[in-house]
């Protein structure tokens, strides 16, 4: 983002994605990967916002942090600051801080709700 070439670099992720096929992008930061994303794949485009509390994304991630400060530290980098800003485009919000198998069978559950043309 800092460089200013987030365009550039959506815009080659969207060049590269197989349009007929179901496609997950994992990790979006910033507003405009939204928008990129959206306007590319409209109205097929999900948003999930998925959230976790401190306290749980430590747990999962001690081995990359030694500790709760460590942590802090990361989320206070400047390519973290506009997540938050995402939430309220998505089309999902889940709250993560049980088990994977837990994450899975909600998304499973809204999966299969889209599927059936409930989910919007």
């Amino acid at each position: 983002m800092g460089g200013g070439m987030q365009l550039e670099l959506n815009a080659r992720l969207i060049s590269r994605i197989d349009r007929c096929r179901s496609t997950v992008v994992d990790g979006l930061r910033h507003p405009l990967d939204f928008e990129s994303l959206s306007s590319g794949f409209s109205p097929r485009f999900f948003l999930i916002f998925i959230d976790s509390a401190e306290i749980s994304r430590f747990a999962r991630l001690r081995t990359r942090f030694e500790n709760l400060s460590n942590l802090r530290d990361a989320d206070a980098q400047q390519v973290e600051a506009y997540i938050d800003k995402l939430e309220p485009v998505s089309s999902l919000t889940l709250h993560n801080d049980g088990s994977l198998q837990d994450l899975y069978d909600k998304l499973d559950r809204w999966l299969e709700t889209l599927q059936q043309g409930g989910a919007q």
